[in-house]
């Protein structure tokens, strides 16, 4: 996705930098996952979200995911263990 989560400072939030290093997700997150698929899991305002890599909103989901291959259309994946 060209896209890697970083936290500019220790106990500050994560957000995204592209491959030039520029932010292009703000820091916002408690905790950040990679994008796979133009999706990823991040923890924000005390619940588990998607995003899409323009850092939308996709949908609230109820635990953070590992993605795994698509499979006839339908994404694969397992939950992140803590």
């Amino acid at each position: 996705e060209g896209l890697a989560a970083v936290m500019p400072y220790e106990g500050s939030y994560w957000g995204y930098i592209n491959k030039n290093g520029e932010m292009v997700i703000e820091p916002q997150f408690r905790r950040a996952a990679m994008f796979q698929d133009g999706l990823a899991s991040v923890y924000i305002d005390g619940r588990w979200a998607l995003i899409n890599i323009k850092g939308e909103h996709i949908r609230d989901i109820d635990e953070p995911l590992n993605w795994r291959s698509y499979s006839q259309g339908f994404p694969g994946y397992m939950p992140l263990l803590p």
